[in-house]
């Protein structure tokens, strides 16, 4: 059974650059027939949190914008290091429609505060996204 974390992330635009190293080639393959966006095996993680931006009051759509993700015990509500990869590795994020979303752990500090960027592919005043952790399958696709 999966444990479901519920949280609302409160993005502010500003003038931060980030960088994001990610490579698609794996996840592609991991998808028997599917060309395009590679998606999320969802039944290889036991937990996820759902996100929702807010903050963003703008009428215009923005497009792969980067939202920073802060994690620490109990923040999300429910969210532990221990379900987590000790370098945080099993860690996974999916749009609504569960295609794998492209990430950067900027700092991972499972004794305090971690930073995650997570580039969103649009952003509106409510896009809706998730977070997966506690993989029992090293070979679950990353970003």
């Amino acid at each position: 059974m999966k444990r479901i974390v519920s949280s609302s992330l409160l993005v502010l635009a500003s003038a931060v650059v980030a960088m994001f190293n990610c490579s698609m080639a794996e996840e592609a393959s991991a998808v028997p027939g599917i060309v395009g966006q590679p998606k999320l095996i969802s039944s290889a993680f036991d937990c996820y949190v759902p996100f929702t931006v807010s903050g963003y009051k703008g009428k215009t759509e923005l497009k792969n914008f980067p939202v920073l993700v802060r994690l620490s015990n109990q923040s999300p509500d429910g969210f532990f290091y221990y379900n987590c990869a000790d370098d945080g590795s099993d860690i996974r994020f999916a749009d609504a429609e569960g295609n794998l979303i492209p990430h950067e752990i900027d700092t991972w500090n499972p004794n305090g505060e971690s930073l995650i960027w997570v580039r969103l592919p649009t952003v509106t005043a409510n896009t809706v996204f998730r977070m997966y952790y506690a993989s029992f399958d090293p070979g679950t696709p990353s970003s």
